[in-house]
C-alpha cells in the first residue's frame, strides 16, 4: 500500500488538553479523506497525560504516537515529527491550533497538483476558543501562487516561522543537514530556514486565502509574561528572522529580496510589539543590534529607534495608551459582531 499524500505531524509537550482539542476538530474528516491523511504525534517527553489523549483518538484515526526519550526542545522536535513521517508532504501543525471543517481536503485538493508549498490562513481565538479575535490572520485578498523562490520570501518573509500555516514537500523541510539547521535552534526558527533553503529555484508555491484552521491567541500580552518572555520574543522575531534572512543570501537568494524580507518583519511586528518587545531589556544592546541587522530598513529609522531612545518610562506609558486603545477597539467589534 503507498504511502498517504500527507502527515499531520503535531508536535507536542504538556498540553494534554490543548491536543485533545486539536484531535477532536478532526472528528468530521472523512474516511476518503484518511486514505490520503495520517496522523503523527511526536511527544516530547511530556510528564502529564498526554498518552492517554493519543490513545483515545487512535480508536478513530491512524495515529502514529513517538515519545521522546528526553524533551529535546521545541524545534529540533518539529523536525522530529517530520523525519518520522512517510508521506511527500508535511504540515507541522501546533498542537493548541485546531482544524476548521474540511480543512484536509481542502489542502490535499491542492496537493494533488505537485505544488511544492502551500500557505493557509487562519482566524484568531481567544485562548479558551470562544472570542474570535480576528476573521483573517493573513490580509491578502484571493488565492495566490507564487512561482520562483525569490517572489515566496518576497510574499510571505517571517510568516514561513509560523508552522501551522505551511505545508511543504519533505523533502524540502528537510533539505538542510541537521548540523546546519543546528546554527539557527537558538533564534526559533530552524525550520524556516530549512523550507527557505530547500525551496528550488523554480518552484510552485499556493496561498489560500480562506482560513482553514483556527489559531489559538494568548490574551496575555509579552509585558505580562515577564521580562525573559520579551527576551526571547526579541530573539526569536527580531534577531532570529534577520540571521535567518541573512543566511539565505547564501544560497542564492538576491540581496535586494533578503532586505526586503527583512523591512517585511519590522512591518509585521508594529508599534505595540515593539513597545511590548522592549520593556525591560538593554536597550543599548538592541539598538547596536538593529543597527547591525537593520539600519538599511526605513522603519529602524522611523519607528524602532525613536522607541529605543525613549526613557522607559515613556515607552511604557505610551504603550498603555496603546493597550486601552486596542481593547477598546475589540470591544466595540464584539459589540458589533453580537448585533
Amino acid at each position: 500500500m503507498p504511502p498517504p499524500l500527507l502527515s499531520l505531524c503535531i508536535p507536542t509537550f504538556n498540553r494534554a488538553h490543548f491536543l485533545d482539542a486539536c484531535l477532536d476538530s478532526l472528528r468530521s474528516t472523512s474516511s476518503e479523506v484518511w486514505e490520503n491523511v495520517d496522523l503523527v504525534v511526536s511527544d516530547n517527553a511530556s510528564t502529564d497525560h498526554t498518552q492517554e489523549v493519543v490513545r483515545k483518538y487512535q480508536q478513530r484515526y491512524r495515529i502514529h504516537y513517538y515519545r521522546n526519550e528526553s524533551n529535546i526542545g521545541a524545534e529540533r522536535n518539529f523536525f522530529a515529527a517530520a523525519t518520522r513521517s512517510a508521506s511527500e508532504y508535511v504540515w507541522i501543525f501546533g498542537d493548541d491550533d485546531t482544524l476548521d471543517e474540511g480543512a484536509l481536503a481542502k489542502v490535499l485538493a491542492h496537493l494533488q497538483s505537485g505544488c511544492d508549498m502551500v500557505v493557509v490562513n487562519y482566524s484568531s481565538w481567544s485562548k479558551d476558543m470562544e472570542r474570535l479575535l480576528k476573521p483573517r490572520g493573513l490580509q491578502w485578498i484571493g488565492d495566490r501562487v507564487y512561482t520562483n523562490r525569490d517572489d515566496v520570501l518576497l510574499a510571505f518573509g517571517p510568516h514561513v516561522g509560523y508552522i501551522s500555516s505551511v505545508i511543504v514537500r519533505r523533502d524540502i523541510l528537510l533539505s538542510a543537514a541537521a548540523e546546519d539547521r543546528e546554527r539557527f535552534m537558538r533564534c526559533c526558527f530552524p525550520h524556516m530556514y530549512s523550507i527557505y533553503r530547500g525551496l528550488p529555484s523554480t518552484c510552485v508555491a499556493i496561498y489560500l486565502e480562506s482560513p482553514v484552521f483556527r489559531r489559538r491567541e494568548c490574551d496575555d500580552d509579552w509585558v505580562a509574561a515577564g521580562d525573559n518572555s520579551q527576551s526571547i520574543w526579541l530573539k526569536c522575531f527580531i534577531e532570529g528572522t534577520a540571521v535567518v534572512f541573512e543566511a539565505l543570501e547564501n544560497c542564492g537568494y538576491s540581496r535586494k529580496v533578503v532586505q526586503q524580507a527583512k523591512d517585511h518583519t519590522l512591518k509585521t511586528f508594529g508599534i505595540g510589539n515593539v513597545l511590548a518587545g522592549i520593556h525591560n531589556v538593554d536597550r543599548a544592546a538592541l539598538r547596536r543590534f538593529m543597527y547591525t541587522h537593520y539600519r538599511h530598513s526605513e522603519k529602524f529609522w522611523k519607528q524602532w529607534l525613536p522607541m529605543l531612545l525613549l526613557p522607559a518610562s515613556v515607552s511604557e506609558w505610551i504603550y498603555s495608551l496603546y493597550r486601552r486603545r486596542l481593547r477598546r477597539h475589540v470591544s466595540v467589534a464584539e459589540q458589533g459582531a453580537a448585533l
